[in-house]
């Protein structure tokens, strides 16, 4: 039997910059800290970035299908 995922409710990004960028400028994976309403935590989303911006779309909440769209900014 297979365990259901967990949710947690972070977002994390990969940075791939030279130095200068977002971070320290190492390659790698990071948490990325957000203010103020953050969307619920899911599982089965899809996420892009475009320049300081992060859409998030749909999910899963563990009982139902999610169909909302998210637009954070700031991010870099």
């Amino acid at each position: 039997e297979r365990a259901a995922p967990r949710r947690f409710g972070e977002l994390f990004q990969y940075r791939l910059g030279p130095p200068g960028s977002p971070g320290d400028g190492a390659p790698g994976w990071g948490v990325l800290e957000m203010s103020g309403r953050c969307p619920a935590r899911r599982s089965s989303h899809v996420a892009a970035g475009f320049d300081d911006r992060l859409f998030l779309f749909g999910g899963f909440d563990g009982a139902n299908f999610i169909g909302d769209l998210h637009c954070t900014g700031g991010l870099r």
